[in-house]
């Protein structure tokens, strides 16, 4: 894109593209945006199994 339109005008157009894909994976993937570490089963026993290990070192 930079040897059509410049570097400057390459490196926004990236940055708008980049807001772009993650607003538009936002708005495909809403689970995502719910997602809570403190409420999710898995990340409740790895976290509990990580401390577990932590003080047998």
């Amino acid at each position: 894109m930079a040897q059509f339109s410049g570097l400057r005008t390459s490196i926004v157009g990236g940055g708008i593209l980049c807001i772009g894909a993650v607003a538009a994976l936002g708005a495909a993937l809403p689970t995502f945006r719910k997602y809570d570490d403190r409420t999710n089963e898995f990340a409740l026993a790895e976290r509990k199994k990580r401390a577990g290990t932590s003080e047998t070192k």
